[in-house]
Formats: C-alpha cells, structure tokens, sequence
C-alpha cells in the first residue's frame, strides 16, 4: 500500500497506542445507562438492546438508502453478493450489523465518563451546542470495517471493543473529539456548511447524479461523510474544474483473502459537471471518469490546488467532514496545550483561527 493510500485509512483507523492491561476480572453491565455533562446535556451507553435498533436508524444521511451492494457485501462479508436482491441483502447487512454491537463493561463507562465530561469543559466554552442534548454510545465487536475502526451514526458514536485494551487515555480523548464533531456537523447543517466553506467545498442543490456503471458499482460509503460536496480547482492551464472526493472498491466483490474493509478502499477526486439547467431541484451532475471507473487526474500530482485549499493540518482527506473533524480536534489540543497550535504552519494556524470563529457564532 502506497503513502498515500494508508493515510487515507487512517480516517477512520487510528494508530493504537499499547498500554497494559488491568488483570481484574470485568463487570460486564446490560442495561442502558447515562450521566449528564451539563443541564439536559446526557451521554447514553447504550445496552445491546438499544444499540440493535440505533444502528441501522438513520434520517440524516440516507446511508441505508445510498450504500452500494458491494459496500454491504464486503462489510458483511457476503461472497457473490449479485445472485441477492438488494433487499435480501440489506436485509443481511443490517441484522449482521445489530449483531456486532455489545454491551460496555463497567470500567470502560468509568473512562468514557472522565472523557466526555473533559470534553465538555473544552467545547463549553467555544458553544454549548457542539454536544447534543443526547449523545448514544455504541459498543461494537469491530466487524464492519475492521480493528480500531471508529465511526457514528445519527447522534451515535461506534466505539470498537479492542480500543479499550490498545489505546492509551490521551489517544481515545483524541478520537472522540474527532467522532464528536461528525455528530455536531451532522446535526447543525448551517454550521457544517460554513465550516466546510472555509477548505472550499460547496453542496449541491441537486439529488441526480451519473456516472458510469464501472464506477457506480464500486462506490464506497463513508459513514462519517456521506453527502456529496464539490470543490472547485485551479488547474495548471489557468482553468478551474470542479471535483468530488470519491471512495471505491478496488475489486468487484468480497473474497474472503481480503477481510477488513480498508484492502478495498481507494480515494480519489472525480472531475463533475453539472448539466441539464441551474438552480435548485433542476439538472443534475455528471461524474467524469475513465472506462474502468476510474478517475482521470491523480490527486498527489496533478490536483495541488487542492492541498493548497484544505491546508496542511490532516492527511485524513476523503471527506470535508473528515478534514474538519480533525481539524476540530486538533482546535480542542491547542486548548489544552498552546504548543500543539504554535507547532502549525501559518496556513493551517489561519484555519484553525477561522474554524473556532464559525463555531463560536
């Protein structure tokens, strides 16, 4: 796997940090619980009960609607996915992901407790509205996507069983303030919009979009990002082009050789135009690419405009919202330790600046 592509599965993969483990025996509890940050502010973790019908709930992001076939065959492991129908095999999809979810031991909630009411006393003071009125926790036996895989749904955070026996206090605080903000974006779209402004990426005011089948079948879900934002690119003619960050499946279906879902996964941006009028609910959008489905520039060499705009503070690039999510997070380090800011460059310092000031609005 090249540079580039492993720090794209960084995005929802972190680098684990070992630490011994405790040899008390645990308290496994099954019964949702919570406790509260703040006034009508609750975290809830969630029993295996409640986290069965969270987990494939879902409003906002249409992610049961969009996800390919091949998406849900490789997360559920289903070999020759094409003799199912697609509603066979959501069917499928949707059970096998109730079934990866568990219950949190009593010293796992203790941990997470000190770390989201830590949080707290952080993004409190940026806008009390970063935390929603309910945060759900969901305890997952990391099947999906694979090892240390984090990733949120709603107002949920999946939380990975193993991540309590690899990573170290300092890395799960970390990573939480990066899923958190996946759930305040998700749940503040005037918000969303203007921080996604700020690495120049747009909406689009349309729901129709084509491409060829060679790549349409090969789309790949982030469950973090899942809408469709485009950004426009100064190319080395002079020229600007608008792009759309897609991730695919490098093959055709799941085989069992290749188990976590990050073997599969290749990023790149997708030349768009849009097409058939303007303006809102008219025309559609048009995906360029190769034959093979693939995309016509390389993103390392011929697309740096589109470093230039995203700054340099993340290589976690799939997705705007993966970009800001760890852009957010490394907002909240500076808090704590003015060194982490001071390490930045003046660009990226210039967005951290612009991002604590459209979340403090």
């Amino acid at each position: 796997m090249n540079k580039f592509i492993f720090n794209c599965t960084l995005l929802m993969m972190v680098i684990c940090l070992s630490f011994s483990c405790k040899t008390t025996q645990k308290v496994i509890t099954t019964k949702t619980s919570s406790f509260e940050v703040a006034p009508n502010k609750a975290v809830l973790f969630l029993d295996s009960l409640d986290a069965r019908t969270a987990i494939i709930y879902d409003t906002h992001d249409n992610f049961f609607e969009d996800v390919t076939a091949l998406d849900m065959a490789i997360q559920a492991k289903v070999m020759d996915h094409q003799k199912m129908s697609r509603d066979e095999l959501s069917q499928v999809y949707k059970t096998f992901l109730q079934d990866d979810v568990t219950n949190f031991t009593s010293e796992e909630k203790v941990l997470l407790t000190e770390i989201f009411k830590e949080i707290y006393t952080f993004t409190s003071k940026l806008n009390n509205n970063i935390f929603p009125e309910k945060l759900k926790l969901i305890k997952s036996h990391e099947r999906p996507y694979g090892t240390g895989t984090f990733y949120t749904r709603e107002n949920c955070i999946v939380i990975p069983y193993g991540s309590f026996k690899t990573m170290d206090r300092s890395s799960m605080f970390n990573v939480m303030l990066h899923e958190l903000f996946h759930v305040y974006s998700r749940l503040n779209n005037e918000k969303r919009l203007a921080i996604y402004d700020l690495i120049g990426f747009k909406p689009y005011d349309t729901e129709v979009f084509r491409m060829k089948d060679s790549l349409a079948k090969r789309v790949l879900l982030n469950p973090d990002g899942v809408k469709k934002y485009y950004i426009t690119l100064k190319m080395d003619d002079g020229q600007s082009r608008d792009f759309m960050p897609i991730i695919t499946a490098k093959s055709w279906k799941y085989t069992p050789a290749k188990k976590l879902f990050f073997q599969y996964l290749k990023f790149d941006l997708y030349e768009v135009q849009r097409s058939g009028g303007s303006g809102p609910g008219l025309g559609w959008v048009k995906v360029l690419s190769n034959s093979d489905g693939t995309a016509g520039f390389d993103v390392n060499s011929e697309l740096p405009d589109f470093f230039r705009q995203i700054k340099d503070n993340t290589n976690y690039i799939i997705h705007p919202d993966e970009v800001m999510a760890d852009n957010f997070m490394i907002l909240i380090q500076g808090m704590k330790d003015r060194s982490v800011y001071d390490g930045l460059s003046e660009a990226g310092k210039q967005l951290q600046d612009d991002l604590k000031g459209v979340i403090m609005e």
